[in-house]
């Protein structure tokens, strides 16, 4: 058992058959190389020489100079994507950080399936494939053909407490990503995630991660009101004050979530792991996904 006051990682011994990053556990990858900048003045001449004004495609443009570069062509391909959207529950959800409950999560995952959020109609739009993602959503396992199952746990722990996560089951998110993201076929990838407090927990981590101010990274989330906000703010500076970490995974582990990153852990070991094919380039959602990217840059720089 752990000391008193001993972090619930600080006695994880990592199996022999993976390699560690800071405690961060991953099957062992292949490397990823950096896209060659040099062939940055010759994608653009041939972008420049389309029938159009110079840069009046503005940030498209920007895009598909950095897909030519992933890709390493001059003619790229985005005609194929795969969207999958993460979802699991926060244990800190209970104390009010977010104006919903954690029962939403459930209810967005079966509208997923339904088809009938946002999400769908955008995929649908674009002939995306979507894929949903059990990652450890509170309650009973959702029963469905259509949803693809990496449960954790049902939900974490409640971080403003206790760490949000054992480096057991952060390293199990880990592993879970890592292989689904072997498995992506697609010349493009999209990730999302869905889950009640999932902002707090992307808030917390940057915070963390990059020193930024957590009242600079706190907001209303799903519509908090000016005392809610303030309470939000307070939980949160609670928690981060608990928590003394620095490196990538005791933050994930004190307040990730099973979705990447987890739910939020899977994201941060899907990220290396999807672009072992060098020629993947990735879409991110917003800061959740941001959060994701920044801990899985942490340890492979080439893939920024």
């Amino acid at each position: 058992m752990p000391s008193a006051g001993a972090r619930v990682y600080d006695n994880f011994t990592p199996p022999p058959f993976i390699f560690t990053l800071r405690w961060m556990l991953l099957p062992d990858l292949p490397k990823v190389s950096p896209v060659d900048r040099t062939a940055t003045y010759r994608i653009q001449q041939t972008i420049d020489q389309k029938t159009k004004p110079v840069g009046a495609l503005g940030q498209i443009e920007n895009i598909a100079r950095q897909v030519a570069l992933i890709q390493d062509t001059s003619t790229p391909i985005a005609d194929i994507c795969e969207l999958l959207i993460f979802a699991g529950d926060h244990g800190a959800a209970v104390a009010g950080i977010s104006a919903y409950p954690s029962e939403v999560t459930r209810q967005m995952v079966l509208n997923f399936l339904a088809g009938g959020a946002a999400a769908n109609v955008f995929a649908a739009q674009n002939d995306v494939t979507l894929h949903v993602v059990d990652a450890g959503g509170a309650g009973a396992p959702i029963e469905n053909t259509s949803l693809i199952t990496r449960r954790i746990g049902p939900g974490t722990r409640n971080y403003l407490d206790e760490p949000a996560m054992t480096a057991v089951q952060a390293n199990q998110a880990l592993i879970a990503g890592a292989e689904l993201g072997g498995g992506i076929v697609s010349p493009f990838v999209a990730f999302g995630d869905m889950g009640i407090g999932n902002t707090s927990s992307a808030a917390l981590i940057t915070h963390k991660l990059l020193s930024v101010p957590l009242d600079q990274l706190v907001g209303r989330g799903t519509g908090l009101d000016d005392d809610g906000l303030v309470e939000k703010r307070r939980l949160l500076q609670q928690a981060s004050a608990r928590a003394n970490v620095s490196s990538v995974f005791e933050v994930l582990c004190e307040f990730g979530g099973f979705v990447r990153e987890e739910k939020l852990s899977k994201l941060v070991a899907l990220l290396p792991a999807a672009i072992c094919a060098p020629s993947l380039p990735l879409l991110r959602q917003d800061i959740r996904c941001d959060r994701h990217a920044t801990c899985g840059c942490a340890n492979h720089t080439s893939t920024r």
